[in-house]
């Protein structure tokens, strides 16, 4: 279960995915994962009602 308590985390792992996607020095399948990790975050936000 994922509470309000837990979303600052999730927001910090979502600045953290995006600086990944945008750095060109990160090799394509880490950028893939960063991408897909990056879409589970914005999935708990999206449940939590929450707009990031």
């Amino acid at each position: 279960m994922i509470g309000p308590e837990h979303l600052p985390i999730y927001d910090s792992h979502q600045r953290t995915q995006l600086q990944l996607i945008n750095n060109p020095a990160i090799p394509a399948c880490r950028r893939d994962l960063a991408e897909r990790e990056l879409d589970i975050t914005r999935n708990v936000f999206k449940m939590a009602g929450e707009s990031q």
